[in-house]
């Protein structure tokens, strides 16, 4: 249902395309006219926004401006809000907003429209029009502290991962666990088992391994000890796995990768 307000300045209604577009998968191609906001009630289709499609969603919101095109693969049901883009604070809150996003806590926009709603159907446009803005105002807010939010999460995952490589690159020499290093970071090993490949493109073992095996090839080639103190001094519980990982990463064994170098550098002095 849809009941303009305030002579026609904006609306707002619910939008179920089982009402509309009964039998259909597909709404035609339009051209928008105004600002639009739309509050997904439940998951459907796709809409596009031009080229770009937004998953219709329950919890998502779409915000439209005026000579975008749109169309949606059905279904789709939505509460909306539209006004004239006259410049003014409402205009300008709608402009700000996201193009698609989650809702933000604390907002309920079915909610927020169905007193709009009320208002207008008492005859009372100014009421409505002012709870439109007191939506407006709560929704922007919202956006803000979510916004803020998003950024404080990424800020705290990339020190997060920042600590567990500092950590890894101290204590490579020990036999560490995945829990030591995700602790290191402040997360639950799984969370950061998952957030830390993401990030980097490798598990942590596997960047602890790489951190390893390069230090290993550091020591043979400047220090003259034992393959055995080797794999002890970069956190080998044993010389034979030391020996495994290290022909697995380099194709080549300690002992041999030893002599290599050596042979590299007494030739190269001999130039």
């Amino acid at each position: 249902m849809e009941i303009a307000l305030a002579t026609g300045k904006f609306s707002a209604g619910v939008f179920d395309s089982n009402e509309t577009f009964r039998g259909q998968t597909l709404t035609p191609e339009r051209t928008v006219s105004c600002l639009e906001l739309e509050f997904y009630s439940e998951d459907g289709g796709v809409t596009y926004l031009g080229d770009v499609a937004c998953p219709i969603r329950a919890g998502y919101m779409l915000r439209a401006l005026p000579n975008e095109t749109r169309h949606s693969k059905l279904p789709l049901k939505t509460d909306y809000l539209k006004t004239e883009d006259d410049g003014g604070v409402a205009a300008e809150a709608i402009r700000a907003l996201p193009r698609y996003s989650r809702i933000p806590d604390g907002v309920d926009p079915a909610k927020a429209i169905r007193e709009i709603l009320a208002a207008a159907n008492a005859g009372d446009e100014l009421l409505a029009g002012a709870r439109f803005l007191q939506f407006l105002s709560q929704l922007r807010a919202g956006v803000k502290r979510a916004s803020q939010l998003d950024r404080y999460t990424e800020e705290r995952r990339r020190s997060g991962i920042s600590r567990a490589i500092d950590f890894m690159e101290t204590h490579y020499m020990e036999s560490v666990s995945l829990g030591d290093i995700a602790a290191s970071a402040n997360f639950t090993p799984i969370y950061f088992h998952g957030l830390f490949r993401r990030a980097i493109g490798k598990t942590p073992f596997e960047y602890l391994s790489d951190v390893r095996m390069e230090e290993a090839k550091r020591i043979l080639i400047t220090e003259p000890v034992s393959i055995g103190e080797v794999a002890e001094r970069c956190g080998f519980c044993s010389q034979s796995y030391f020996n495994t990982v290290f022909h697995r990463t380099f194709g080549i064994t300690p002992g041999a990768y030893r002599r290599q170098e050596l042979e590299r550098y007494l030739k190269e002095d001999g130039k």
